[in-house]
């Protein structure tokens, strides 16, 4: 007589946590996305102080917000999405970034900034959808019960954990993309081992460029290794930030909102407008007339 294996119902809380987990939101892949366009909003700043040192310039005041101007920001954000549906690297070969003054394609090995984020992107999608939690994650709970004196809360951080590690193996298993059905709860416990292969991923990728006799090219290579490396330390202190969005009088910028927050960051461009407005109307208040 053959026998089958009957999973067992989920529990209660374990169902509550499931539809917590379900619903978090922005996904992994729109908080990537964001994170793109502060970057890429950094360098137009810059450029923008740089063309126009000494004069009072909106537009860089609203780069430095993280807004990219509409005719940007669709063309910018069909390359992230394009280079993100392919993060299984079967297909991508290159990247391209349209914009007025950008060619149509340049190869991954260009030195522009908003290039070596989407390369940056397509690391942290390519680990997110290719890792899995060890099987040990998605029993931990169980185990736990098993365990005297263990606390009512830490049981409920072992029961997240194995519950968002069946999801995620569950949707790779699948053949689904975790970074598309799953949010920052779910990136957090992940994150440990996540940082680790994407830094990995980046130091490969820059082991693998061809060693040059310029020496411009070596430390241009030297300069983008270290500039994505940073970004994973920034990625990972914006992903662990405090998750509710600071109080309106607290005059501190939050890039984690513009990545994490539910309304998108709205709320927290909001403020800053407001910010530079108010500062605005004080230095016309102390100008001499």
């Amino acid at each position: 007589m053959s026998s089958t294996s009957i999973e067992p119902e989920p529990t209660e809380d374990e169902t509550k946590i499931t539809n917590v987990i379900a619903k978090d939101r922005p996904t992994i892949d729109a908080a990537v996305k964001s994170f793109i366009s502060i970057i890429c909003a950094r360098t137009m700043s810059a450029s923008n102080t740089d063309a126009k040192r000494g004069n009072n310039s909106n537009s860089t005041d609203n780069v430095m917000m993280g807004i990219i101007p509409a005719t940007i920001m669709p063309k910018l954000s069909v390359v992230a999405e394009s280079i993100i549906s392919n993060a299984d690297g079967t297909t991508t070969t290159t990247l391209a970034l349209s914009s007025p003054t950008s060619t149509p394609t340049t190869k991954i090995a260009s030195t522009t900034t908003q290039q070596q984020v989407l390369q940056f992107a397509r690391f942290v999608i390519k680990a997110v959808n290719s890792y899995t939690f060890p099987i040990h994650d998605t029993v931990i709970s169980t185990m736990a019960e098993k365990r005297p004196g263990m606390t009512e809360e830490k049981k409920k951080q072992l029961l997240e954990i194995s519950v968002v590690a069946r999801l995620w193996n569950g949707l790779v298993q699948s053949e689904q993309k975790p970074s598309r059905f799953l949010g920052r709860r779910s990136l957090k416990l992940a994150w440990e081992n996540l940082n680790l292969d994407i830094v990995s991923s980046i130091q490969q990728s820059s082991g693998a460029v061809p060693v040059s006799n310029n020496v411009d090219e070596e430390k241009n290579a030297t300069i983008v290794l270290e500039r994505q490396l940073e970004w994973v330390k920034e990625f990972g202190k914006l992903l662990f930030n405090p998750e509710q969005p600071l109080p309106a009088n607290i005059l501190i910028d939050d890039d984690s909102a513009l990545l994490w927050a539910t309304d998108g960051g709205i709320s927290e461009l909001a403020k800053r407008r407001q910010r530079r407005l108010d500062s605005a109307k004080e230095r016309e208040a102390i100008t001499p007339s």
